[in-house]
């Protein structure tokens, strides 16, 4: 049986094909969790790009990566973007939770520090770290 479904301590990273997700996987990887990564094709604009920049992310970390397809979400204008998903980052970090039953372990996702989307702010963080 995988470490990681055994009890184990893994951390699932939510890897956006990005540098902030890039830096959280190697960072666990380092530490020496049993790290996986979560890609989510949500629909978004750069999902071609997105999903080639995980690949080889995973590739060069040696991690293996699961791909979650979703479709019938609505986009809608938001504050900071004309192509923002209202909720990304706890959709993602829902399917994260839902799709590795793990008995113990880390749902992570790395966050722009300066960012002006609402689910990147330090008050949403701190919420869902309460997850």
């Amino acid at each position: 049986m995988d470490m990681f479904f055994s009890g184990t301590i893994g951390v699932v990273v939510l890897l956006s094909g990005g540098i902030d997700s890039a830096a959280c996987a190697a960072y666990y990887r380092e530490m020496g969790y049993t790290v996986k990564g979560l890609w989510v094709d949500y629909g978004c604009p750069a999902t071609s790009e997105e999903e080639k920049a995980a690949e080889k992310i995973a590739e060069t970390l040696g991690l293996s990566l699961t791909k979650i397809r979703i479709t019938g979400l609505q986009w809608r204008r938001g504050p900071v973007s004309s192509a923002e998903l209202a909720g990304r980052n706890l959709t993602l970090a829902s399917l994260a939770l839902n799709t590795f039953p793990f008995a113990a372990g880390l749902v992570s996702m790395g966050f722009h520090k300066d960012s002006h989307y609402i689910d990147c702010c330090s008050e949403f963080r701190s919420l869902l770290d309460q997850l």
